[in-house]
């Protein structure tokens, strides 16, 4: 798979999630999103926190359309 779009939902090898950026070198998906705890959050810039994956282009043949 070569054309991404962010939101998109995709599988990389065990690995489901939605592409979160696209680079010509690489894409992240993100694979989990969890609120940050109200004591936290008042340091952080966002409530929510992500586990992005990155893969690099030379992967991007093992990355599945969830759609398809």
């Amino acid at each position: 798979m070569n054309e991404f779009f962010p939101g998109q939902s995709v599988t990389y090898r065990e690995h489901s999630g939605k592409v979160n950026f696209i680079d010509n070198d690489y894409i992240t998906i993100t694979i989990k999103e969890y609120c940050i705890p109200s004591e936290d959050a008042q340091y952080c810039k966002r409530n929510c926190a992500q586990v992005n994956l990155l893969v690099f282009r030379n992967y991007w043949h093992e990355v599945l359309d969830n759609e398809k």
